[in-house]
């Protein structure tokens, strides 16, 4: 049985016993499916995992832990027990070859483990029915891995060692896994708030504030030290903040000395940084405020029968809401601005109705921040062709602050500014929207692929829509993981955008008509399912671009939309994998190994060369029983001919390119 068969046949198998399987990339840890956390709380199915792996046949298999796996309530989730490792990312030994672990965890029961393949170990558990298990790290190099989590399964190759996981005594069924005792897993986490490991810095952010190049070397490592060193407080913790240190000086400084004098010199900072950090801490803890005093926080809270209820202010109608975050996203050249601008903007300044629907807009001024346009060149000229009253249409260009004694100017920022907006709705009462235009270039430093980061900046931005009663519109980008067909999954850099926003909306190109648009609904979670709406582009009369609604709604979904423009994505790859296979097999007949090998040089996946095959009536052949298959380009006069390929198990590259078994052509 070949290797991709084993793992295929595994997957199946876990699948058949209830588990959430999902594939993960060959010798790696990163899940291939994009927004693949969704299969926590929902099981993949077995159409799913057999196309996963007829797409990538070796890829790792993984486990989406949490819901999805159990039944009654109960999640399934991972504690993993991590290995010291050197600077090579390679396990350390003991005396006698095992690995150096860290201690035994208490309270936990027997249950099924794995060894990983740098040789940690996987301990498989039940939680107590009705208990949520997030992904803390209790101490160090123990983690615990729960919903939004996955784990690699047997028979997956570990991405450092190149060895596989392998299950220690039993195999992967639900009668093998205890349920892990509250009150135990109570006490484990609980650590979590006393432990100093989830205090350790990543190596990016030590990398941020030490000093790197010819004669910051010294300094640098004493940096790196300190940092990883104050945090530490187990014999377990230094010894990884000196095997941090080697890592660091190992990546990032190339110098000519040989390891052992470079060693030796890490050795003695790192000693003289713990002797100083060690009389710190003699010294006595820090101070921290009495949680207890007045000052400590306070939950603001009321009674359901205080608050008053009222119906939802629309700035237009069942489409977007006033005081609340509405999205819309796209690729770019499609026309997000001028919706924005010769649309809504335009449209609000002067009370208008709104195209297609017919409803009313209320009068009102209009806050504009747009990175990408100019004001001048671009931005006026497409109000006044749209009939704007420019009065009313405001750019928020800059903030000015003082530094060092002197005023400066610096760009918006979403995560410092809110209070600067609210200031500009204050001096502007009938402020009736505020355009974002894109988002994603007002977010300072957070990190946009955090669902946490994103939501945490966009919660001040939604609280400033309700108290000012504003519609605040975010436009951004799609990102670029075009092979996902649910829409929700599109918008920037993580989910907490969809999340966040009352409204999504997607501006795609209608497939039949390149020249038209669609504007289609992903959420609405304030107004019933509405249509999407129809434009196209035009030149008004200052020849600035217009949209041109149409007249009438479309009843296509986003996600139609997107799966036929995949498809569409997918037949340009095959014809740009034609051009480079057609030059790889120039020269002549080459072995199917090297012909991957030289198209992948080119950016050229496997399935992509696999169709190219196909397009090009490419019939792999094969010499002798032992021999491997040999790929070549038919004459000219066969290539021309419309029929299909001769079939058979030699000839034929089947759907979508599938090679039979054999050298550089195994498909399972």
């Amino acid at each position: 049985m070949t290797s991709e068969n084993k793992i295929f046949d595994s997957a199946l198998a876990y699948h058949a016993g209830g588990f959430s399987v999902i594939p993960v990339r060959p010798r790696d840890k990163a899940p291939i499916p994009a927004g693949w956390q969704r299969y926590s709380s929902t099981r993949s199915t077995k159409e799913e995992i057999e196309r996963w792996w007829k797409d990538t046949p070796n890829a790792n298999i993984g486990i989406a832990l949490g819901p999805a796996n159990g039944s009654d309530g109960r999640y399934l989730f991972v504690v993993d027990q991590d290995v010291l490792k050197d600077e090579n990312r390679m396990p350390i030994l003991n005396a006698d070859g095992s690995f150096k672990q860290m201690g035994d965890i208490r309270g936990c029961p027997a249950t099924l483990s794995q060894t990983t393949g740098s040789g940690g170990k996987q301990f498989f558990y039940w939680a107590p029915k009705g208990y949520v298990v997030g992904n803390p790290t209790p101490r160090p190099l123990i983690n615990v891995k729960g919903i939004g989590g996955q784990v690699l399964v047997p028979p997956s190759i570990h991405p450092d060692t190149g060895k596989e996981y392998a299950w220690d005594i039993d195999e992967l069924l639900r009668e093998n896994i205890a349920e892990f005792p509250q009150d135990a897993l109570d006490a484990l986490l609980a650590e979590r708030a006393t432990s100093a490991s989830s205090a350790l810095p990543s190596m990016s952010k030590v990398l941020a504030g030490v000093p790197i190049g010819q004669g910051l070397r010294h300094s640098g490592m004493a940096q790196v030290a300190g940092y990883y060193l104050r945090a530490a407080q187990t014999p377990e913790e230094i010894a990884m903040a000196r095997v941090a240190l080697y890592a660091w000086d190992k990546e990032m400084n190339k110098s000519p000395e040989p390891w052992e004098e470079r060693k030796r010199e890490l050795d003695n900072t790192f000693e003289g940084i713990l002797k100083r950090e060690a009389a710190k801490k003699e010294a006595g803890p820090r101070k921290w405020n009495d949680h207890n005093s007045p000052q400590a926080s306070k939950p603001i809270f009321s009674s359901y029968a205080n608050i008053q209820a009222h119906p939802i202010d629309w700035l237009w109608k069942e489409r977007i809401a006033i005081g609340k975050l509405t999205m819309i996203i796209g690729d770019p050249g499609l026309g997000k601005s001028l919706i924005t601008t010769g649309t809504i903007a335009a449209t609000v300044s002067k009370g208008g109705s709104w195209p297609v629907d017919n409803t009313q807009s209320p009068i009102g001024d209009v806050i504009l921040l747009s990175a990408e346009d100019d004001a001048a060149d671009t931005i006026k000229p497409r109000l006044e062709a749209a009939g704007a009253d420019c009065t009313r249409v405001h750019t928020l260009q800059a903030v000015r602050e003082v530094r060092d004694g002197s005023p400066t100017e610096r760009m918006f920022s979403l995560k410092r500014d809110v209070a600067a907006l609210e200031e500009m709705l204050t001096t502007l009462p009938e402020c009736k929207v505020v355009i974002v235009d894109p988002i994603s270039a007002y977010l300072d430093d957070t990190d946009s692929h955090r669902n946490a980061a994103v939501r945490g900046l966009l919660a001040p931005l939604a609280a400033l829509a309700a108290k000012h009663k504003v519609a605040i519109i975010a436009v951004d980008h799609l990102n670029k993981n075009s092979g996902e067909r649910n829409s929700l999954y599109r918008a920037g850099g993580s989910l907490g955008f969809v999340a966040a926003a009352r409204a999504v909306y997607i501006v795609t190109k209608d497939p039949n008509k390149p020249e038209r648009r669609f504007v289609v609904p992903i959420k609405n979670n304030i107004a019933k399912e509405n249509t999407g709406l129809a434009y196209t582009v035009i030149t008004g009369r200052n020849n600035a671009p217009i949209i041109d609604w149409d007249p009438d709604p479309v009843k296509i979904t986003a996600n139609e939309v997107l799966a036929t423009l995949e498809s569409e994505e997918e037949r340009t790859d095959t014809d740009w994998a034609v051009i480079v296979l057609r030059f790889v097999l120039s020269p002549g007949p080459m072995s199917a190994k090297k012909v991957f090998s030289e198209c992948k040089e080119a950016g050229i996946s496997e399935k992509q060369v696999r169709r190219a095959g196909k397009k090009l009536r490419i019939t792999p052949k094969k010499e002798g029983f032992s021999s491997g298959w040999t790929w070549e380009l038919p004459p000219l006069e066969d290539a021309s001919k419309r029929e299909d390929p001769p079939q058979g198990a030699e000839g034929n590259l089947g759907d979508g390119g599938n090679l039979p078994d054999g050298d550089g052509g195994t498909q399972s």
